[in-house]
């Protein structure tokens, strides 16, 4: 990597062998040795943020967040904002499901999205409906449903950034045009306010499940 040192290192998930304390430690020491700045956590809860915080700051939290996933909005957002700890949202497409080419009959039989939740019925028939409304909303404003599921996530405002898969030079210009958004719609943004009509039900604040 020819550097000396990380500019964010964030454990991957919760380590259910080790104390988050003794692991909290071992970051500092690496922040204390100069091998790295900032140290992060990735899918941790609020408890184990709290521990954490009681030996050292904490700077950033990684958690999955998408228009099918929203179930960082009930704690992690707002205990983050609360803490200054920035969030970066992982799988913002729902691994693909969220793109426009997206086809689980093409799928190769061993991808492991064949048997996600949302693949299963009666998940996959809503799902399918639920992307023919997205589409046609992007559409309308001269925008890709990936631009339109990216702009959304960009949108929330205690969100830092997000992290997207990009496999080709291709895959890094469509999703770049989701980093304004500038012609989607305003209406159409995170919100924790519940509404039985609008955008905000077909994007319920917890996991989406059909």
């Amino acid at each position: 990597m020819q550097t000396d040192y990380l500019d964010l290192y964030q454990f991957h998930d919760p380590d259910p062998l080790t104390p988050i304390g003794a692991s909290w430690e071992a970051m500092q020491e690496l922040i204390q040795a100069g091998k790295v700045r900032y140290g992060g956590l990735s899918n941790h809860t609020v408890p184990l943020m709290q521990q954490a915080m009681g030996l050292a700051p904490i700077t950033s939290n990684q958690h999955q967040y998408s228009l099918l996933q929203r179930s960082i909005e009930r704690e992690i957002l707002p205990f983050s904002q609360q803490h200054h700890i920035g969030v970066l949202a992982w799988s913002p497409l729902a691994s693909g499901f969220l793109t426009d080419d997206f086809a689980l009959e093409s799928l190769d039989p061993q991808d492991f999205r064949r048997s996600h939740t949302y693949a299963q019925e009666p998940a996959w028939g809503k799902l399918q409906a639920m992307r023919g409304q997205l589409r046609a909303i992007a559409q309308d404003h001269g925008q890709t449903l990936v631009n339109l599921a990216i702009a959304w996530v960009l949108r929330q405002p205690d969100l830092t950034g997000a992290i997207m898969g990009i496999r080709s030079e291709q895959d890094a210009r469509t999703m770049a045009g989701g980093r304004t958004g500038s012609s989607i719609p305003r209406r159409f943004r995170p919100s924790t306010r519940r509404s039985q009509t609008g955008p905000e039900r077909l994007a319920p604040a917890h996991p989406w499940t059909g």
